[in-house]
């Protein structure tokens, strides 16, 4: 074989290689940037393709290749291996929806195409009907409208809502009703076809949003910027880690272009279109404007100190931990590092040592909840010469009680974050959606930072208790201790 019949074969067998030829062919005034996404991408499409996978959600921002590698590329790949296959492709409105037939159909009609798969043929290639010589096809659809008769192998359902719809709760729900009663029964055989949803997140209670919450749906999201650190499973058997706090595609998508896009359209759409996390409307106990910003890791003065507050959880498969660690001086409250992974417990102290050793810690909460017991005494007694020993922190009142109380602190802008810090975005969010959003355990991190009092001499061991053993009680009633004290 040589190397051209090579190139067409591979072309064939992999769906990576044909979309950046195919974008060429299609766009060759365009210069394609080729990125490792659309390498993990065409992973989860070739599982869906092989019957391995039959329910994937994808989550991409704007401008990331989203609908010409699905909604158009893939489809027309699938028909060239196999003409017989039948599609349907439903999008928000007519004109996207008859964009995304045109390109496909020019691209199946095009010499490039012809050369790779020259047994598929259009009999029929209305505006949103696109019909092989062997009875399958593409057939472009809108979200709600009637597609009775019509069956598929496969459903894909690229962006079926528009941004502005979707601040509307009764839109919202219209799709998801759509989307339950109609689009469930348009499957030639339920058990083998496949559904497909590819969506920039609009709102916490989008589609995607819906699936999420009632499962059994495989997702692939891809913020602008990396929240956290995660290794992806690309085509051809590869690997790549993606760093917390690097863009998708710097090519396309760099730093100063989406920080622009954050200025135009405000965090909490911003947050939600490339970020793929949206922002629930019931949030904002807490404003984001309210964080000040410092650009550089201040120096330690003298009569500071260094505070980490750690919310712990059980096990690797629920809830996150989390650790806040503070400069405290003052009113000032400067925000050093936010730490969140999900750790076993034997991880978890050593979590606690690494991060008191390498911020030096002076001040150690852990919340007596969870784990929050045993490992303060295992630290008391195995970590003592390392650390400071952790003081026990017993919450009372409800969590949204205890934010409410430290809010007038951020609000009169006590609380200073990096600028650039890879986790100011993922710790901002959760806090502004607090609480209304999936996870409270940076929140709870903060809060229970901001709630502590620094003990006064040695009266006061933690803030749970006062210890009036060390005062004679004839001297002093617990109401003039506390007055003179405080």
């Amino acid at each position: 074989m040589n190397e051209v019949a090579a190139y067409r074969q591979l072309l064939r067998s992999e769906f990576s290689y044909f979309v950046r030829a195919a974008f060429n062919a299609m766009h060759p005034a365009t210069p394609y940037a080729h990125n490792w996404h659309i390498d993990a991408l065409a992973y989860e499409l070739g599982r869906v393709a092989a019957g391995e996978e039959r329910r994937l959600l994808v989550n991409m921002p704007p401008r990331a290749l989203k609908s010409f590698s699905v909604s158009v590329a893939w489809t027309a790949w699938l028909l060239g291996k196999d003409p017989a296959k039948e599609i349907m492709v439903i999008s928000y409105g007519d004109e996207v929806a008859g964009k995304l037939a045109r390109e496909t159909r020019e691209l199946i009609e095009s010499d490039f195409y012809r050369v790779i798969f020259p047994r598929t043929r259009l009999r029929r290639s209305a505006a949103t009907d696109l019909e092989t010589t062997r009875s399958g096809g593409r057939y472009a659809a809108t979200n709600g409208g009637v597609i009775t008769g019509r069956g598929s192998d496969l459903i894909i359902l690229d962006d079926p809502q528009k941004p502005e719809d979707a601040k509307s709760r009764n839109k919202r729900e219209s799709t998801i009703d759509w989307f339950g009663s109609t689009m469930s029964t348009r499957l030639n055989n339920p058990i083998t076809g496949a559904v497909i949803v590819v969506q920039q997140r609009l709102h916490e209670t989008d589609i995607s949003g819906h699936l999420l919450a009632n499962g059994g749906w495989r997702r692939l999201s891809f913020p602008a910027v990396a929240v956290q650190s995660q290794t992806f499973q690309l085509s051809l058997g590869e690997t790549y880690t993606w760093a917390a706090g690097k863009p998708l595609h710097a090519e396309r998508l760099p730093i100063s272009l989406l920080e622009q896009k954050r200025r135009e359209m405000g965090t909490a759409n911003f947050e939600a279109q490339y970020q793929q996390c949206p922002v629930p409307e019931t949030g904002n106990l807490i404003q984001p404007g309210w964080f000040k910003a410092y650009e550089e890791a201040p120096d330690v003065p003298g009569h500071s100190q260094v505070v980490q507050s750690w919310d712990l959880a059980v096990g690797t498969t629920g809830d996150y931990c989390a650790c806040v660690t503070a400069l405290i001086y003052g009113n000032s409250v400067r925000i050093l590092d936010v730490f969140r992974e999900k750790l076993s417990f034997p991880d978890q102290k050593r979590a606690v040592i690494r991060l008191a050793k390498k911020f030096k810690a002076n001040t150690i909460l852990v919340e007596k909840a969870a784990t929050g017991t045993p490992l303060i005494d295992d630290l008391r007694d195995e970590g003592g010469a390392y650390i400071p020993s952790p003081i026990g922190i017993t919450p009372k009142g409800s969590k949204e009680q205890r934010a409410a109380l430290v809010s007038p602190r951020i609000e009169a802008g006590d609380i200073f974050l990096p600028t650039q810090a890879v986790w100011r975005d993922a710790f901002v969010h959760e806090v502004i959606a607090f609480p209304a959003g999936t996870h409270d355990d940076q929140v709870d991190a903060l809060v229970q930072l901001l709630s502590w009092k620094e003990p006064y001499e040695d009266f006061i061991c933690g803030p749970e208790e006062i210890l009036f053993d060390q005062v004679e009680a004839d001297d002093f009633s617990e109401e003039e201790f506390l007055r003179d004290e405080f």
